[in-house]
């Protein structure tokens, strides 16, 4: 796979410290992972470069492609490791479709992996050393700073976006499970014989749950046998008094 860059705050804030990479937001890198720089983990992005110089090729700093169109005389094409970057996928684009000599260098890295990683490791033991390749990154920790902070705003971005698109959660309401809290107070309440005991459960209860008990008494009280029908006023004991002469 072949990456390029995805962040252009990461290429922009490079060119601006005067980092010496090779510009171009469409160059095409290949990830080297796992590596070590200063007892901490450390991912390089090698770039592509169709003018690879003569100092680099002495320093045995490349890995030798087939000459592009734009291979100047003298020059090599290739994966030019001494111009190596920090690399994170954050600021980077993997790309599995590319053109015919893209698709050529891909596979000779590949097979050219233990190599490329065994020269980019001798690369950075000498980077904190003080030894730095003619044409390599000057100063290094500066880059890695850089990058490092690309990836904390894309992160903090990601972060903000997805709590101002974050569904707003419905307001959880003091509402118990009707039938659940009613058959286990039933079950509670029939349990005991005593008044005491009864109106202890019936407290606890209402204390519970005032939503469920209140929204109870309003129903008992609108639907009261005692309540208002017309003008006039229906006795409890009046309407049991109808039913049995009814039955009789």
């Amino acid at each position: 796979m072949l990456y390029f860059f995805n962040s252009e705050s990461y290429h922009d804030s490079l060119k601006e410290a005067g980092i010496n990479f090779l510009h171009g937001i469409y160059r095409a890198y290949i990830f080297v992972s796992n590596l070590v720089y200063k007892g901490e983990r450390i991912d390089l992005a090698i770039p592509f470069h169709a003018n690879i110089s003569t100092i680099t090729q002495k320093e045995g700093l490349f890995l030798e492609f087939k000459s592009t169109d734009h291979t100047k005389t003298g020059k090599k094409a290739g994966l030019n490791l001494a111009m190596a970057i920090p690399f994170s996928r954050k600021l980077f684009n993997g790309e599995t479709k590319f053109g015919k000599n893209l698709k050529y260098g891909v596979k000779i890295a590949n097979l050219n992996m233990a190599f490329i990683r065994k020269a980019c490791q001798e690369m950075l033991n000498n980077y904190e050393k003080g030894i730095i390749p003619t044409h390599g990154i000057k100063n290094f920790d500066k880059t890695i700073e850089i990058k490092n902070k690309c990836v904390t705003s894309i992160k903090s971005h990601i972060q903000k976006s997805t709590q101002e698109n974050k569904p707003t959660q419905s307001p959880k309401l003091d509402k118990p499970n009707d039938n659940k809290h009613t058959v286990d107070y039933l079950r509670d309440f029939n349990k005991v014989s005593s008044k005491t005991e009864k109106d202890e459960i019936a407290k606890k209860f209402k204390e519970a749950n005032p939503n469920f008990v209140e929204s109870i008494n309003n129903n008992l009280k609108s639907n009261s046998i005692g309540s208002n029908v017309g003008s006039k006023s229906i006795n409890p004991k009046e309407t049991l008094n109808n039913n049995d002469d009814t039955k009789k």
